[in-house]
């Protein structure tokens, strides 16, 4: 997969929305091809925040332009740097897309939903509750106490983005008519997690 510092702006643009569209219109073929495990690493690789580098791309909007109307543009000639970074607006965009990937192959596809389907939505929650966990532990410390914003960079986009992937979770299982194989494979999944953090804690 490419590396969310190193994706080209033209890749997010232009072929994100057709792979968006084509998993509403053949949801079994994406899950074949790709699957939940490989979107999700994927967004993985956008949470991690260079705050040096959104630095330094700040600019590549106008000021006088509302919120997110110049997602994926440059100014021309682009700079190799600008054609080749997303800024932190654009790596957002990029991951609500998705997750609302996932969110399509656990909803729209007619197959009776399995453990495997679910469980790495079920991990990526329990990495992103783990990790703000660990970060709220330290930031706990004196050093850390009078902070004005506990949440930043790599963190923030880690909570969010964990919201984001509960809020699949939830829509899942308030969605009617039920999906088939939901709850047994709810359940399932949960027991292999927990067997499998019970395998980690012993180890």
């Amino acid at each position: 997969a490419v590396g969310a510092g190193r994706c080209p702006v033209a890749f997010a643009a232009a072929l994100l929305p057709v792979l968006s569209a084509f998993t509403q219109s053949n949801p079994a073929i994406v899950q074949e091809c790709i699957g939940i495990v490989d979107i999700l690493c994927y967004v993985e690789e956008f949470i991690e925040v260079n705050q040096q580098k959104e630095k330094e791309n700040i600019g590549t909007q106008s000021s006088h332009d509302p919120p997110g109307a110049q997602l994926f543009c440059r100014p021309y000639p682009p700079s190799e740097k600008s054609a080749h970074v997303l800024n932190l607006a654009e790596r957002r965009h990029v991951v609500s897309v998705l997750m609302g990937m996932v969110y399509t192959l656990l909803t729209i596809n007619t197959a009776p939903l399995t453990s495997s389907d679910i469980l790495p939505l079920l991990s990526f929650i329990s990495v992103g509750l783990d990790a703000e966990w660990s970060c709220a532990l330290l930031s706990r410390s004196p050093a850390e106490t009078h902070s004005p914003h506990p949440r930043s960079g790599s963190r923030l986009e880690r909570y969010y983005t964990t919201i984001s992937a509960a809020s699949v979770l939830l829509s899942l299982l308030r969605s009617r008519p039920v999906r088939p194989g939901l709850l047994i494979s709810l359940e399932v999944a949960c027991e292999r997690h927990a067997g499998t953090d019970a395998v980690s804690g012993a180890s």
